[in-house]
């Protein structure tokens, strides 16, 4: 089936469902307010009901949940007209928008993961899932979760032409994709819980990294020049266990062995570029001016890094000082190459790369800047992040067509453009 016929089919399906959307929508109240309140809000979160009943709460609230299926069908009704007319044809600025999106499931929830979702994506399908999980399954019914998944699958695999083998590849990508993550995510080997221990007695290292063959798996990560992080630890304990077991083997040579075949090109990459990473932040204070801390001038270009930024802006945002516009050129100018205006004397400080360029008027971080500040400022200098999202990464190639502000997308090019052998 070609391209021709499946738009004619596309508007043919449109034209015979058209008349029942349209009366759907045609009937919706003027108002569609069926939100909760900031008094239920209130009320649910802190028990307090202020000036109203609680048995109006009780009601408005009950009201609120009965309504979501209805929102929900009209969400979707609406996603599938604007489609079919090409409103959504535009995914960069609506995947913005969903960006400014603050879901708070993850904090509101009892239940945990020790999985990552450090993909805006990821975050959004998380902040979702639990949503729509907490709506249609109950404690003991999985089924139900397990039938919507695979919908979500078939929706990311359908075809424009419904060709069967074409949606099979399309199904096949997406497993081993999801097989990848699985491999690389922690709930694969944490099959040992964490006895009960007092958070305060012990350091996070300490109370997470109590695992079968630790020591030995620590010892051949050093080995090979990468820090024993818990993440990894858990990673390479159950298999470092069925190695032992399989190849009836001592738990020193299993070590040797699984770290040996575990430890890749990119697990190595990872720990160099945190190496570097570290060592342009322990140096970073050598660009700073008297009255100017760098690491204050970095962080305020890094939050602002979506609009243009001059010495002055920046100075403004230390204070309002307009005083420091010099002291902010002459500090940022010691971490680029080339800088604004800077003097024959000027004396560059940056470590392994330059962070950051004067370009068409306003400072603008380099790859290599934009990783360091992600690194520092959103990751707290986590190496468990860069472990884990390494092997998610390509190195290879041209940089993709992605957004920047993709915590992959900004170690990629960090990556790519940083002096790491």
């Amino acid at each position: 089936m070609n391209d021709r016929i499946a738009r004619r089919l596309e508007k043919k399906r449109a034209a015979h469902l058209g008349p029942e959307l349209i009366g759907l929508a045609k009937n919706r109240p003027s108002s569609d307010s069926k939100y909760l309140s900031k008094a239920s809000t209130e009320y649910i979160l802190s028990g307090e009901s202020g000036s109203y009943e609680e048995g109006n709460l009780e009601n408005r609230i009950s009201n609120r949940v009965s309504d979501i299926p209805i929102r929900i069908q009209r969400l979707i009704n609406d996603l599938a007209i604007l489609s079919v007319g090409g409103y959504l044809d535009d995914t960069s600025r609506q995947w913005d928008r969903i960006l400014d999106i603050k879901g708070y499931a993850a904090e509101l929830s009892a239940q945990k993961t020790v999985s990552t979702a450090d993909h805006p994506a990821a975050r959004f399908g998380y902040d979702l899932g639990f949503g729509v999980k907490k709506l249609i399954c109950g404690e003991k019914d999985d089924q139900r979760g397990i039938e919507f998944l695979w919908g979500i699958i078939l929706s990311q695999s359908a075809t424009p032409t419904g060709d069967k083998e074409e949606e099979m590849e399309n199904i096949n990508c997406i497993l081993n994709n999801l097989r990848m993550k699985l491999e690389n995510t922690v709930e694969n080997s944490c099959s040992h819980p964490v006895p009960d221990i007092d958070p305060d007695a012990v350091s996070d290292f300490e109370m997470e990294s109590k695992v079968y063959a630790e020591d030995e798996i620590i010892e051949n990560l050093e080995d090979h020049g990468i820090e024993p992080t818990p993440f990894l630890l858990r990673m390479y304990s159950n298999l470092v266990r069925h190695h032992t077991y399989e190849n009836n083997i001592n738990v020193e040579k299993a070590a040797e062995n699984v770290v040996g075949e575990q430890v890749g090109p990119h697990l190595v990459k990872s720990a160099k570029v945190r190496s570097k990473l570290v060592d342009e932040w322990d140096t970073i204070d050598e660009a700073s001016v008297p009255g100017v801390d760098v690491k204050d001038v970095l962080k305020i270009v890094w939050e602002n890094r979506k609009r243009s930024l001059r010495s002055a802006d920046i100075a403004s945002e230390l204070g309002g000082e307009w005083k420091y516009k010099k002291q902010v050129t002459n500090s940022l100018n010691k971490l680029s190459v080339e800088g604004k205006n800077p003097s024959e004397s000027l004396q560059t400080t940056y470590e392994h790369d330059e962070l950051i360029q004067w370009n068409n008027s306003s400072w603008e971080l380099t790859s290599w800047g934009d990783l360091l500040c992600f690194f520092v400022f959103e990751r707290s200098m986590d190496t468990e992040w860069i472990q884990q999202s390494v092997s998610q990464i390509d190195l290879q190639g041209d940089f993709p067509d992605r957004d920047l502000s993709d915590p992959y997308v900004i170690l990629e090019r960090g990556i790519k453009k940083s002096p790491i052998e």
